[in-house]
């Protein structure tokens, strides 16, 4: 039943022979970190807010260094793009993805741009959304 799971959801690897590792362990070490702050006394209503790595850019020039996510946030959702947050209900145990929103010009340079269907089952979310305004990510939030 799991390797049926498996193939219905998202994995990476780095090309090559490298290792594939399935986005459900993502997904499992969301759930390891729900279990620990069961055992403690959390506030009702808590969430665990976390900010992935941002872009750099040089001097305003079209060079970008090598990207690096952060630690956790890769761990807990295994996102390697930049500029993504994730918040992860205590209560409710829900966990939700924020993307930020590429113009289609981003295309010509970066490739087809993913939409949104595909983040959200890639990556083994209850709910996936865009961030419109960047000086408040956080707008468009379910609470």
């Amino acid at each position: 039943e799991s390797d049926a799971m498996e193939d219905q959801f998202g994995y990476y690897n780095l090309g090559g022979n490298t290792y594939t590792v399935p986005m459900s362990l993502h997904k499992a070490n969301r759930d390891k970190l729900l279990a620990a702050l069961g055992e403690r006394s959390v506030p009702e209503n808590a969430v665990v807010l976390l900010q992935g790595g941002k872009a750099k850019m040089r001097n305003d020039t079209d060079h970008e260094p090598l990207f690096r996510q952060e630690s956790y946030f890769q761990y807990l959702f295994g996102v390697k793009e930049p500029d993504f947050y994730g918040v992860i209900d205590v209560t409710t145990k829900k966990s939700h993805l924020f993307i930020p929103r590429l113009p289609e010009r981003y295309a010509i340079v970066m490739g087809k741009v993913s939409n949104i269907l595909f983040h959200s089952s890639f990556f083994h979310l209850t709910s996936l959304l865009l961030i419109v305004h960047k000086e408040n990510p956080f707008s468009s939030l379910p609470y």
